[in-house]
């Protein structure tokens, strides 16, 4: 007679349920935990007692739509998995329309995910506008310039869907956070030029991903200049920026300079608002990137969340969180008009 051991039995019962259900097949990538709000909520709070977590309260009206596939497991760009964002909007008429703004989180390109710019798009759709967050690849997953397709392709998703979500079109600004600053300017002055583009989707013969505005929330502009190397080579091709790329900045100084905003600066660039948390290391090239954009009549500005300065990560507590999404909101008034 046979003997079954029921503990094994469960055991291969689960297995098979996991492959019916779930397929053989499913991606596995590396996540790198190490930067939420909770960790730097006890990072902060020992030296900012001012420092409080965002209110919690919902902008009224407001509807959530969460977890809206953008891109697909694709051969061209060596996607093996569904991409996600999550979109906030406000409460609208049935014919209106407002403008928008696509989020990117930060993360050293390596951490974080979609869920750490909620706070900050809850407070922009208090005051009227359509937020959307994407996940992208990082680099513990794939390296430059996978992350910048991939949130080319969202783009292309959101001007494809405008009209399900009642989104202005002509009215849509790409901002970010840290790493997630530094894309949204690469990507928002790269928008005219034809890179980082997926030449597999059907979506770019009919949209570009140009956008009007850019906000960058202590992102480095230029990443080859000096004041930027100092930290983001520090550990030449072992630095979150290294890993991000393939290479220090010895061994490949023309990708480093690929990946640097300032080289896409050109007279159909969009605006842009550059907020600060006073480290200026985190600005570097700023004000290289204001040369360029004012001889091209290009309007910008610099705002200093706070004197002298404070945590870098400003925009995910109070009492910086409010003043970011005001200054965003009259940068983007004046910006869109």
């Amino acid at each position: 007679m046979l003997k079954i051991n029921l503990k094994d039995f469960y055991k291969v019962l689960f297995t098979l349920f996991s492959l019916l259900f779930t397929g053989s097949s499913a991606a596995e990538f590396l996540v790198d935990d190490g930067y939420t709000v909770q960790e730097r909520y006890d990072r902060y709070v020992k030296t900012e007692p001012g420092l409080a977590y965002p209110d919690p309260q919902l902008a009224e009206g407001m509807r959530i739509y969460q977890d809206r596939a953008y891109a697909y497991p694709n051969q061209t760009t060596q996607l093996n998995r569904m991409l996600h964002l999550d979109i906030y909007q406000p409460k609208l008429t049935a014919n209106q329309t407002a403008p928008g703004v696509m989020l990117i989180h930060g993360g050293g390109w390596r951490s974080g995910n979609k869920s750490h710019m909620f706070a900050l798009a809850n407070e922009l759709v208090k005051r009227g506008y359509i937020v959307f967050t994407p996940e992208y690849r990082l680099s513990t997953e794939a390296q430059f310039p996978a992350g910048l397709v991939d949130l080319n392709n969202a783009i292309l998703w959101i001007k494809a869907n405008a009209k399900q979500y009642q989104l202005d079109i002509n009215k849509l600004a790409i901002g970010g956070g840290s790493s997630g600053g530094h894309m949204a300017a690469l990507l928002g002055f790269s928008g005219s030029t034809g890179h980082f583009i997926d030449a597999s989707n059907p979506l770019q013969k009919t949209f570009n991903t140009k956008v009007n505005a850019i906000i960058d929330m202590d992102g480095v502009v230029g990443l080859t200049t000096p004041e930027a190397l100092e930290y983001e080579n520090k550990k030449g091709k072992n630095s979150a920026m290294g890993l991000w790329l393939g290479a220090s900045y010895q061994d490949d100084k023309k990708l480093w300079e690929q990946a640097s905003p300032l080289l896409y600066i050109n007279e159909h660039s969009p605006a842009l608002l550059f907020i600060s948390s006073g480290q200026m290391r985190f600005a570097a090239g700023y004000q290289q990137a204001k040369a360029k954009l004012e001889v091209l009549n290009i309007a910008t500005e610099f705002y200093l969340v706070q004197q002298p300065q404070t945590i870098h990560t400003f925009w995910l507590f109070e009492p910086w969180l409010s003043k970011t999404a005001d200054k965003i909101d009259l940068f983007l008034k004046k910006a869109f008009n």
